[in-house]
């Protein structure tokens, strides 16, 4: 009788809840047969959906480079089949996705190459000497089944191992969470070097294709203080493991920020400097410091990922410009920036936002909405309309943090909203909206802060940065060269250095004016864009003789210059200018305690000097007006 009800029993629970059904998966192999031609080899296999057609995609974009890149055009050779190897019918259905009839096949299997031969950290590279896959360039996703688990499989050749941040089962086989894991998880393939080290009892890898001149033992060394920098600013470090993939290559550079590793690339032989050394130590703390200003402090678009089309954002200044103003404060708390560096390098930035047109035309906020169709996408009138929410985001980042520091009486900083943010959002997954970032700046930093977002976030107002300069004691002003004494000139000395104010293009030996700044002396006297210049009065212009010329003239002067437009000779009048003056930030000579605190907070050294110290001297600084950390 007891048996007979627990049956009962049994067939009543199994009624009431129907067995689970099994969830679908995914894998990819990932292949490499002829690294010489540049093709990855790629099988998607899914097995256990349902339905009658799949559809699979590959992204227009990938996370962290705001741009439509289209990676399905380097995709060719479709094929579908099913387990036992036969064909399904495929079609590409629009310009990044294909649909396959499954035919209830328990297996499908989807089989592609990627031609993959451009060097960037945002897209994918393979050649004889090594492979990265950057994964959104080379792996489909499933669509409507991005948070499906991924099993990833890697087959390299000759003797090559691989580095990712992805989890790993063996040597060569990966697991992603979905396919957002997979997408932040760059992959090296090769015989590159790797330095094991920990920070905080966090295992972290420094991985490093190429042959340079990096000293790479002592930069493991100063990346471990960046790294104790950031936890000291956060409190912990977000990951159970990191690591930073580093390519050395002939020219050029860039850096990607990931959920867990960071891909960074860069000149081999640039390291013969203290200057080059800080500038890459510059942008290893930019891209780590992005692991939480973007990939866990995230704006609410950006996460869970549309890989079909833009994802759009009012958040980069926020994003990109923080995280510029932050890697340079990593550098200083880490003691590899001096603190006259660290105000050079602020100064620098003040100096670009001077020198951009439109800086009057386009706000911060509409600088993050546009990336996808003008940051990337740039034109001769690009600095006449609009501003780079790196540099600039970095000078609000700079402004907000200034006026904390004053009206909290130096108790709280920008420091305090980072670490808000990261507690109350990141921490619980969520994203946040502009309004959620106002409220805590408000929170912070009182009344002011609503001041400077109306006027220099989402208004166009021009910075009064001598005023927030003050409020740490410092003096922000104009310099002007000195000028040597007629009696004192020698007769191999020029004149003087003269500013025209466009800048040039050159096309063989032929020189042409490439962009002109909106208001400016050769915009006013009809001077246009794409204006080839043929001679300065009679002499003829070429691309190497063009600043010999100019030498030979005073500020002041008026000069005539035969330029051809349409293939038409014209000849105009333009006055040519001094040098802008320059721009000096020093310590007043006087200032209150509350400015002397301030000062000595945000620069990390005293205020005032000890008797007979003297100012440390540093190499001039590139400016990094212009600069990102992508």
């Amino acid at each position: 009788m007891r048996l007979s009800v627990i049956v009962f029993a049994l067939l009543v629970t199994s009624l009431a809840e129907p067995a689970a059904v099994a969830q679908p998966t995914v894998s990819v192999d990932i292949h490499m047969e002829r690294p010489e031609h540049h093709f990855f080899q790629v099988a998607l296999t899914l097995k256990g959906f349902d339905q009658d057609t799949i559809r699979v995609a590959m992204p227009v974009w990938t996370p962290g480079s705001y741009k439509v890149r289209e990676f399905a055009q380097n995709v060719q050779l479709v094929t579908a089949s099913d387990g036992q190897g036969r064909s399904l019918p495929i079609e590409k259905v629009d310009k990044s996705t294909w649909e396959i009839e499954r035919q209830d096949s328990k297996t499908v299997k989807v089989s592609y190459e990627v031609f993959a031969y451009e060097v960037s950290v945002r897209t994918s590279l393979l050649d004889d000497r090594h492979g990265y896959i950057n994964p959104a360039s080379v792996v489909m996703y499933v669509v409507d089944h991005l948070s499906l688990p991924i099993d990833v499989e890697i087959h390299p050749i000759w003797n090559w191992y691989i580095d990712t941040a992805l989890p790993a089962r063996t040597d060569t086989q990966f697991r992603a969470r979905d396919y957002d894991h997979l997408v932040d998880s760059p992959i090296e393939i090769g015989t590159h070097r790797r330095y094991d080290f920990e920070v905080r009892g966090k295992p972290h890898r420094f991985v490093v294709f190429g042959e340079g001149n990096m000293d790479e033992r002592a930069m493991v060394k100063d990346i471990e203080k960046v790294i104790e920098a950031a936890a000291d600013l956060f409190g912990d470090l977000p990951y159970e493991r990191y690591v930073f993939i580093t390519q050395l290559l002939e020219s050029g550079g860039g850096g990607l920020e990931h959920h867990d590793s960071t891909s960074l690339q860069t000149s081999a032989w640039r390291f013969d400097s203290e200057r080059s050394w800080r500038s890459f130590l510059g942008l290893v703390a930019h891209e780590f410091f992005h692991l939480w200003n973007v990939k866990r402090i995230r704006d609410v678009n950006l996460g869970p990922f549309d890989y079909s089309k833009e994802n759009y954002t009012r958040l980069l200044w926020v994003h990109e410009g923080w995280t510029v103003y932050y890697a340079d404060r990593l550098l200083l708390k880490a003691g590899l920036m001096t603190p006259k560096q660290y105000r050079d390098s602020n100064l620098g930035r003040i100096r670009g936002y001077r020198r951009r047109p439109g800086r009057h035309v386009q706000s911060l906020a509409q600088s993050s909405f546009d990336s996808w169709i003008k940051y990337y996408l740039t034109n001769e009138n690009t600095s006449n309309s609009t501003v780079n929410y790196y540099s600039h985001g970095a000078l609000a980042a700079l402004g907000f943090d200034l006026i904390i520091r004053e009206n909290s009486q130096g108790e709280r900083s920008l420091d305090d909203v980072m670490k808000a943010l990261n507690v109350r959002f990141a921490k619980k997954d969520q994203g946040v909206t502009p309004e959620d970032v106002k409220k805590l700046l408000l929170e912070l930093g009182g009344s002011e802060v609503e001041t400077f977002w109306n006027d220099h976030v989402i208004g166009t107002k021009e910075v009064d940065f001598a005023s927030l300069m003050a409020m740490a004691g410092l003096v922000l002003e104009e310099e002007t060269p000195q000028k040597k004494d007629e009696k004192e000139r020698k007769p191999w000395d020029r004149p003087g250095e003269v500013n025209v104010d466009f800048s040039t293009e050159t096309r063989g030996d032929r020189l042409f004016i490439r962009s002109i700044p909106r208001g400016s002396v050769p915009w006013k006297a009809g001077f246009a864009m794409g204006d080839e210049l043929i001679a300065l009065g009679d002499q003829r212009i070429t691309s190497g003789n063009w600043s010999r010329l100019l030498a030979e003239h005073r500020p002041g002067d008026t000069v005539s210059l035969l330029i051809s437009r349409h293939d038409v000779l014209q000849r105009r009048a333009l006055w040519l200018e001094p040098d802008p003056p320059g721009l000096k930030l020093e310590k007043a000579e006087e200032a209150t305690e509350l400015q002397k605190r301030i000062y000595e907070d945000w620069s990390g050294e005293p205020f005032e000097k000890k008797k007979d110290e003297k100012e440390p001297e540093t190499e001039p600084k590139v400016d990094t007006a212009e600069g990102g950390g992508h």
